[in-house]
């Protein structure tokens, strides 16, 4: 058993980076193999690498500190997008995903109608200051991309790079 423990350790946190919601991960183990769905993983590490080289730029303004400091929050992004989605997904499934990340505690954050695009952000939030856990869904014409962003990031950062 001795021999195992480090092994059982390794799996548990393995299954512990990715923090991400019961109703994505079922959402995305059931579509992302479909015909018109690209599906993309990406690791948290690259992130923090990006912010640390952004955070080398000598003219390090409000944006690029604000760039760094966010990204050393993301444990995992992923990005799912299905084209000509009224083929893969009733509205009824979509409505059913959504009320599934409500009922996991994501709240509506923005919605944004304009031109024949809809965007919605849900979050967790954590403390009054923070974010936790973003999902950004983008509707246009007949396509929609759910992307999602698990980590914890403070909101005045995100503020200083919206306002930018």
């Amino acid at each position: 058993m001795k021999r195992n423990t480090p092994l059982l350790l390794l799996l548990i946190c393995a299954g512990c980076a990715y923090p991400q919601s019961e109703a994505l991960n079922s959402f995305q183990e059931k579509y992302k193999h479909e015909r018109d769905v690209t599906f993309i993983n990406i690791d948290g590490s690259l992130v923090n690498l990006a912010g640390e080289l952004a955070s080398l730029d000598e003219g390090k303004d409000d944006e690029i500190r604000s760039f760094s400091r966010l990204s050393k929050g993301v444990d995992h992004i992923s990005i799912m997008k299905f084209d000509h989605y009224e083929h893969i997904l009733s509205s009824e499934e979509i409505e059913s995903f959504n009320k599934e990340l409500s009922a996991e505690g994501y709240e509506e954050l923005m919605n944004i109608r304009q031109e024949g695009k809809k965007v919605k952000v849900l979050s967790q939030t954590g403390d009054v200051n923070t974010l936790t856990n973003v999902i950004i869904m983008v509707e246009e014409y007949r396509d929609l991309a759910i992307i999602n962003i698990d980590g914890e990031f403070n909101l005045q950062d995100v503020v200083t790079l919206v306002e930018g």
